[in-house]
């Protein structure tokens, strides 16, 4: 037989994890939200992305874009683990008309502009090519 005393805690916990969830730290420390640029909505003003950056030792920027579900529960870091390759410069967001699609427009330098697609699931963007589409063009 269950323990009743097992079966309360139990009820007790999952109740707790229902009005307190854990959520995503966000931005890093050091990194501010850059007010310059445009914070992007998706049409269906579910989700919107923003740009943080930090300055570096050299002088120039590195940037994180971050989304953020409706309610600010659940941030998500679209350009994890990218290098200084593409710290100087700020992005540009487009979304889809039926807000699935984002594409990051992010200048490299002399003119060159990256294209990054991503495609929604729910509050996340999971990169919807292997690579940027500049480098499968």
């Amino acid at each position: 037989m269950f323990d009743t005393r097992i079966q309360g805690t139990w009820l007790l916990l999952l109740g707790i994890a229902e009005i307190a969830p854990a959520y995503a730290d966000g931005p890093r420390a050091g990194f501010k939200l850059n007010a310059d640029d445009n914070v992007s909505a998706s049409p269906d003003r579910k989700v919107r992305v923003e740009q943080y950056s930090k300055g570096r030792r050299d002088g120039g920027l590195l940037y994180q874009f971050w989304s953020f579900d409706a309610d600010n529960r659940h941030p998500f870091l679209l350009n994890p683990g990218e290098g200084d390759d593409l710290a100087g410069y700020a992005a540009g967001f487009r979304f889809s008309p039926d807000s699935q699609w984002l594409v990051r427009m992010q200048k490299l330098g002399a003119g060159y502009q990256m294209l990054f697609l991503y495609r929604r699931k729910g509050y996340r963007f999971s990169p919807a090519t292997t690579k940027p589409l500049g480098n499968l063009a």
